[in-house]
């Protein structure tokens, strides 16, 4: 598959936080759609597009910025993964945002709010929903939410899958169409 013909999203794990357990819900997605023959899906990881404690405006030239404007330019939609932190959402994911603005407009979005509460990281995204309408993003008009996040973490396989894979498929299916629009 070559990304001409093919939507390139990428799945963003939007916390560096040590122990995280929005990790494991990235990486199952990700699991779920890598063999996905409409399009081309990549684990993103924040840790690796933060090397500096400061953020870098989109007008500055950065080498640090770089591979991450890479990633953005050529993506066709994103879904991103994002915990719930005190009802907001990690303040190194703001910053990954934050070196880019112009290379947002109009791409699509998922959010995928994660918590270990039971409400699935809500709040988080009642605070992310405006920011990312802000750079640009056409959100989908529903999220993903996982609750229960440690819970999520020991299901098997199986649970797992009845429990998110339909959801997924279903949004990223909404995902590439509204990227056709």
């Amino acid at each position: 598959m070559d990304s001409i013909m093919h939507p390139y999203i990428p799945i963003v794990l939007g916390t560096a936080r040590k122990g995280r357990q929005s990790e494991h819900v990235a990486q199952y997605i990700y699991n779920t759609l890598k063999n996905n023959k409409e399009a081309i899906f990549e684990l993103v990881d924040v840790r690796n597009y933060l090397v500096e404690s400061r953020t870098i405006p989109p007008w500055e030239n950065s080498n640090i910025a770089k591979p991450w404007r890479d990633i953005v330019a050529k993506s066709s939609a994103f879904i991103f993964v994002v915990p719930e932190y005190n009802r907001g959402y990690p303040g190194e994911f703001k910053m990954l945002l934050d070196q880019e603005f112009k290379g947002y407009n109009k791409k699509p979005a998922l959010i995928v709010s994660v918590s270990s509460g039971g409400f699935g990281g809500v709040r988080m995204a009642e605070h992310l929903i405006p920011t990312l309408r802000y750079m640009g993003f056409h959100l989908l008009s529903q999220d993903i939410q996982v609750p229960k996040v440690e819970e999520f973490v020991k299901m098997s396989m199986e649970e797992k899958d009845q429990t998110l894979k339909e959801k997924i498929e279903k949004m990223v299916d909404a995902l590439i169409e509204k990227k056709n629009d």
